[in-house]
């Protein structure tokens, strides 16, 4: 990835897609944990709620020509910017569905619907969440969530990492242990170019979070309670050395290993 210049509107979008997503893997996670779910059945039209820029949708479309998909976020201003920075075809645009609105105002159906990179945990009442999930147990087939926790992240911290072109910096600003809320926030600090006599600014705060991280128990309960049936949280497989593998195993929640420090899981329900 080319380090986008700081000037740019797009920029942290350009940093969030690099440090964050990768569209094609997840796209494929997606096809495969919905074949195994629907008993072979394939997957053409995907919803991505929460669509921010829109990566999943771009490469799920970039993996059959008879592929859909419906995007959908209340905010138009990351979904231009996926416009802006992704090359978008024309004949994908023309599978595309782009709605502005809230995620419980579209009732349109779809094989399988997304909500990633823990958007959903804006959801902050139960009563929400749950609304949230009978809505897509009546509009599609295969839901598919993400989740994080364990105690090295339950807490207040900064966590640096090395990515493309410099640094960033996922934060936990606030938590609130009794409600399991956290306050979060993104900094992108990018690396000076030697050539040139101006030092980058960092992006800081370049996206913010309120979020709350239900155990896995109780979203798994949550979901059931919409009336889902088969609900699995998925692990990589590790080698003997803890390496993973990139191969993912679903697991009923009661077998789910919580044992490390942090931990991430893939959730789909069917």
């Amino acid at each position: 990835m080319n380090r986008p210049a700081v000037a740019s509107a797009a920029a942290k979008h350009l940093w969030y897609q690099s440090v964050v997503q990768n569209g094609a893997n997840t796209a494929a996670f997606i096809g495969s944990a919905h074949n195994i779910l629907s008993s072979g059945k394939s997957a053409v039209t995907l919803r991505e709620d929460f669509c921010g820029t829109g990566l999943i949708s771009l490469h799920w479309l970039r993996t059959d020509a008879a592929r859909k998909v419906v995007m959908v976020d209340h905010d138009p201003e990351p979904v231009q910017a996926g416009a802006a920075v992704n090359d978008w075809r024309s004949e994908e645009i023309g599978r595309a569905t782009i709605c502005i609105d809230d995620v419980l105002s579209v009732d349109a159906p779809s094989d399988a619907t997304c909500a990633l990179n823990f958007s959903w945990c804006a959801f902050l009442e139960d009563d929400q969440l749950l609304r949230y999930f009978r809505h897509k147990k009546q509009t599609t087939d295969v839901l598919i969530l993400d989740l994080y926790g364990g105690p090295e992240a339950e807490r207040v911290g900064k966590w640096p990492q090395p990515c493309p072109g410099g640094v960033y910096v996922w934060e936990h600003t606030e938590w609130c242990p009794s409600r399991r809320e956290v306050k979060a926030a993104m900094h992108f600090y990018p690396t000076p170019v030697a050539s040139s006599p101006v030092t980058p600014e960092p992006l800081l705060g370049a996206f913010t979070y309120h979020w709350r991280l239900r155990t896995p128990e109780h979203t798994v309960e949550l979901i059931k309670q919409a009336g889902f049936e088969l609900v699995y949280l998925w692990e990589e497989e590790r080698t003997p050395q803890g390496q993973g593998t990139g191969a993912f195993r679903p697991n009923p929640v009661q077998h789910f290993n919580k044992s490390s420090g942090q931990w991430s899981t893939m959730i789909t329900a069917a």
